[in-house]
């Protein structure tokens, strides 16, 4: 099922962040700590089968948990890290910043095949020889999507001050196939978004922001639990902004997750849906697949997994959004010395701006 919830309590969201580190950019919280509190290892990463002859990647995030809570506090450097197939061959997988590593594999490499039916996992090994090792994921076919529909809808808020204010959200459903291409089988199935959206500066000049969305939201789905051969879900449901008053991209990447994986998001929905309700089920530790070789007892935290990937994107048209208010030219509110606030008289002082206009932009 499909879970959205609005109310997550704030450390676990962190640890959804956690992870999904490599897929939203968010770096790792660093606290003051002395390396006495430090506590276990959390290790999340997935590999993804390139598609149309393009590179399949595999990324990992390592760091250090504080007192046994979920939350990523420090980056590890191990001696190496890497990828390992079912037939005993393997890649060491770079180091691109503290705690992350990241490994792009041609399709025409000679003795390393990233391929659907395949098993793969990570192996992890510490300056002092500790390893780690993460059970072996087959990568399963992905189904496909093939509609994104969109609506708007106009939800009523209550202020602190008890004031009712208005607000519009665009509801974007995406219709997919649920069977698998090649059995038959129905699959289950994993959601990231990503928005992107264009604005046009004093000057005439057009910036592109392109933006992973990092919620607290869990975008999984069962086929299992569906007597059918396709869905339609509710993937996203954003406010109306002037991120979409010149046209904005929604990109929905669909993931194929095995029996385990899912299994593992799906529990940390439970945990994050948690309001503190005395009847609820007690937390349990999230069940990982690596392990310590020499100690199995040892907790880790994370996951790795392997999966390929599908990608739909919807453009969304201004009139769609309701024609809101552009993002320039900006009035300021009062008296300000800068001349050009909030990046209109040159939308490259956004940080965010690409610095090309992406690929997929045709509109």
């Amino acid at each position: 099922m499909i879970v959205m919830n609005k109310h997550a309590v704030p450390r676990i969201t962190l640890l959804l962040i956690l992870s999904t580190i490599w897929a939203t950019c968010v770096d790792n919280i660093d606290f003051e700590v002395d390396s006495d509190v430090v506590g276990n290892l959390a290790i999340s990463g997935k590999i993804v089968k390139g598609v149309a002859g393009t590179a399949s990647t595999v990324t990992v995030a390592a760091s250090r948990v504080l007192d046994f809570s979920p939350v990523a506090t420090e980056g590890l450097t191990f001696s190496k890290i890497e990828v390992v197939d079912e037939d005993g061959n393997s890649l060491e997988v770079p180091g691109i910043a503290i705690g992350k590593y990241q490994l792009r594999i041609p399709p025409n490499h000679p003795t390393f095949k990233v391929e659907v039916g395949k098993k793969y996992g990570i192996r992890l090994t510490q300056v002092d020889g500790t390893v780690y090792a993460s059970d072996l994921e087959e990568i399963e076919p992905v189904t496909q999507p093939f509609r994104v529909d969109v609506d708007m809808e106009t939800r009523q808020y209550v202020d602190k001050d008890g004031s009712t204010r208005y607000q519009d959200h665009l509801l974007f459903d995406l219709k997919t196939n649920l069977r698998n291409p090649f059995t038959g089988n129905p699959g289950r199935l994993r959601w990231d978004v990503i928005q992107s959206y264009s604005f046009t500066d004093d000057s005439g000049i057009t910036c592109y922001i392109e933006q992973f969305i990092n919620d607290d939201r869990v975008r999984i789905l069962d086929g299992n639990e569906l007597d059918a051969d396709s869905a339609l879900v509710r993937l996203y449901e954003p406010s109306v902004t002037n991120q979409f008053a010149e046209g904005a991209y929604i990109t929905f990447i669909q993931e194929s997750l095995t029996p385990g994986a899912y299994d593992y998001w799906s529990n940390l929905v439970t945990v994050n849906n948690r309001t503190g309700n005395m009847f609820e089920q007690p937390v349990g530790k999230l069940r990982s697949n690596i392990h310590r070789t020499d100690d199995p007892q040892e907790d880790v935290f994370g996951y790795f997994y392997a999966t390929q990937q599908d990608t739909f994107r919807r453009y969304v048209t201004p009139a769609e959004a309701g024609n809101p208010v552009t993002r320039c030219p900006f009035i300021p509110a009062g008296p300000t010395q800068d001349p050009c606030p909030q990046f209109c008289c040159d939308c490259t002082r956004d940080p965010k701006s690409l610095h090309t206009k992406p690929r997929y932009w045709t509109k």
